[in-house]
C-alpha cells in the first residue's frame, strides 16, 4: 500500500470549516476566525490535492475528490458569506454609517478600501462630475487664451514691435482692426477716382505703363487705371463693380 504524507492543519478540518460555515450564516457581522485563514485553507486544498495526484487506488481518488468537492464548497460558501457582508459595510461607510468590520482579516481589508474608494469617486463622478468637468473646461480655455496671446507677442517682438510685450491680447487685436480700417480709408481714398472692379481669375504678375507692378488673384476687389481695366475687362478676367470697399491692388 503506497502512503502519502500529508501536512496536518490542526485548524483545519472538514467539521471546522463547517462550524466556521454556520456561524457566518448565523451573523450579520464578520465573524472572527483565525487570522491564518486564508493562508491555511489554501495549503489544506493544495495538500488534498496532492494527495489525489499521488493517490494510486481508484476507488481511493474517488473518495478524496468527493472529499475535496466537499470542502472547497464549504470554503466558498464562508468566502461569499463574509465578501458580502464586507460590501454592505463599505455600502454603510460610504453613506456616512459606522460599519463593524473589527473582525476582518488583513486580505480582506483591501477589498474593504477598495470597494469604498470606488463608490466615493463614482459617486462625485455621477453627481458632481458635470460641475467639475465644466470647471475643467474653463480652466483649459484659459490656458490656451494664455497660450495663444504668448505666441502672438512672441511673433511681434521678432518683428520689431517691442511695445506689445506690455499690451493685452485684446488690445493688439483691437489696434491691428484699427490699423486695417484706416488702411482701406487710405486705399479709398487714393483710388476713388479709378474703376473698380473684380478680378474673376489669378492674373500673372504685370508692369503697368505707370511703372508699377501689379499681382493681382482671383477674388480681389481692386481700383485700377483705365488702361489696365479696359485690358483686364476685354480679356474676360476683371468684372467692373461698384463698391465702397476698395482694395489697393498689390503692387511694387
Amino acid at each position: 500500500m503506497h502512503l502519502v504524507k500529508i501536512r496536518v492543519m490542526p485548524n483545519i478540518s472538514y467539521i471546522s470549516l463547517r462550524k466556521i460555515q454556520q456561524a457566518e450564516r448565523n451573523s450579520s457581522t464578520l465573524t472572527r476566525i483565525d487570522k491564518n485563514f486564508y493562508r491555511d485553507v489554501s495549503t489544506f486544498l493544495s495538500d488534498l490535492n496532492n494527495r489525489l495526484i499521488e493517490e494510486k487506488s481508484p476507488k481511493k481518488q474517488i473518495l478524496i475528490r468527493e472529499e475535496l468537492q466537499r470542502i472547497e464548497k464549504v470554503i466558498n460558501s464562508i468566502y461569499e458569506q463574509r465578501e458580502k457582508k464586507i460590501l454592505i459595510a463599505a455600502m454603510t461607510k460610504s453613506r456616512g454609517g459606522d460599519p463593524n468590520i473589527k473582525n476582518i482579516l488583513e486580505e480582506e481589508k483591501k477589498l474593504f478600501e477598495e470597494v469604498y474608494n470606488l463608490l466615493i469617486s463614482t459617486k462625485r463622478y455621477i453627481i458632481g462630475g458635470k460641475t467639475e468637468l465644466e470647471k475643467g473646461e474653463i480652466e483649459i480655455e484659459k490656458e490656451e487664451a494664455k497660450v495663444k496671446e504668448d505666441i502672438k507677442i512672441e511673433e511681434n517682438i521678432e518683428k520689431g514691435d517691442e511695445g506689445l510685450k506690455e499690451e493685452t491680447l485684446e488690445e493688439f487685436v483691437e489696434s491691428k482692426k484699427t490699423s486695417k480700417v484706416n488702411l482701406e480709408e487710405k486705399y479709398s481714398r487714393e483710388a476713388n477716382t479709378n474703376p473698380v472692379v473684380r478680378i474673376l481669375e489669378d492674373v500673372p504678375s504685370f508692369v503697368g505703363l505707370n511703372k508699377k507692378t501689379y499681382h493681382l488673384k482671383k477674388g480681389d476687389i481692386v481700383s485700377l487705371p483705365l488702361d489696365i481695366y479696359d485690358a483686364l475687362i476685354n480679356r474676360g478676367v476683371a468684372k467692373p463693380i461698384s463698391s465702397k470697399l476698395i482694395k489697393k491692388p498689390d503692387e511694387n
